[in-house]
């Protein structure tokens, strides 16, 4: 799991002009990476199946409506897990709540 230091984190909504639905991210993470302004762009599921497809796409869609960033990561929390084709998709991070739970850091030594 990477932590973002030195940086923001928020969340983000905002209106898609073409459908004029709000849109939601739940988690930003922000830093100036190499002198680029880098999100780290998350989703959040807490469901009995895996994520599929259809949440990276909007995820990733949501991520262009998301103005000032140079560079984005899109990031995906679930508790249950990923179909294969999110698994075999290179550009994404993807985390299950085991991995979250199980992960520690001691923010003394930043």
């Amino acid at each position: 799991m990477r932590c973002v230091y030195g940086g923001a984190i928020g969340t983000w909504w905002g209106t898609d002009r073409n459908t004029r639905t709000i849109e939601e991210i739940d988690i930003i993470a922000s830093k100036m990476v190499d002198g680029n302004k880098t999100g780290w762009f998350a989703e959040c599921k807490y469901r009995s199946g895996p994520v599929d497809m259809e949440v990276l796409g909007k995820l990733r869609h949501r991520i262009t409506l998301v103005r000032g960033y140079s560079v984005s990561h899109p990031v995906i929390y679930s508790r249950s897990g990923f179909t294969e084709t999110v698994l075999n998709d290179a550009d994404v991070d993807l985390y299950t709540l085991d991995d979250v739970l199980n992960y520690h850091v001691d923010i003394r030594e930043r």
